[in-house]
């Protein structure tokens, strides 16, 4: 029973806000006749505007699309050298990352076939003298 009045209530509560609604809304049909009368008095020369816009608007997208077409055909025929990828691309400061000895890090000794006749390595062999005085 309670539950009965309370559901009772809400009702009530959302006729007064539909009523206020429906008071302070216009009604679709207002709105909508009131737009048609505004389109048929609009002058002539608005209406082709917007006709010659909307077919020329399509138009030049078309002659930007045969233009970038034909500069990338250009592009693509040119001279190679000028074509660089990013894995090729080398900064102004990459000689600053350099390690003074990265060289000896990096490469492997290559030994003579002298060496190996000899049987001894570069660093056992005693320095060779060139006829200057020591």
């Amino acid at each position: 029973m309670n539950q009965d009045r309370e559901e009772d209530r809400i009702r009530q509560h959302f006729s007064v806000l539909k009523r206020e609604d429906e008071r302070i809304a216009s009604s679709f049909t207002r709105t909508w006749n009131a737009a048609r009368a505004r389109q048929e008095a609009a002058p002539l020369f608005r209406r082709y505007a917007r006709i010659a816009t909307a077919s020329l608007v399509p138009l030049a997208l078309l002659a930007v699309l045969l233009v970038s077409r034909q500069v990338s055909h250009h592009e693509e025929q040119g001279p190679q050298h000028f074509a660089q990828t990013i894995t090729d691309w080398e900064s102004v400061t990459d000689s600053l990352l350099d390690l003074p000895g990265e060289r000896l890090l990096t490469t492997f000794p290559q030994l003579e076939y002298s060496d190996f006749e000899t049987g001894l390595y570069p660093f056992d062999q005693k320095p060779q003298n060139n006829g200057s005085a020591s």
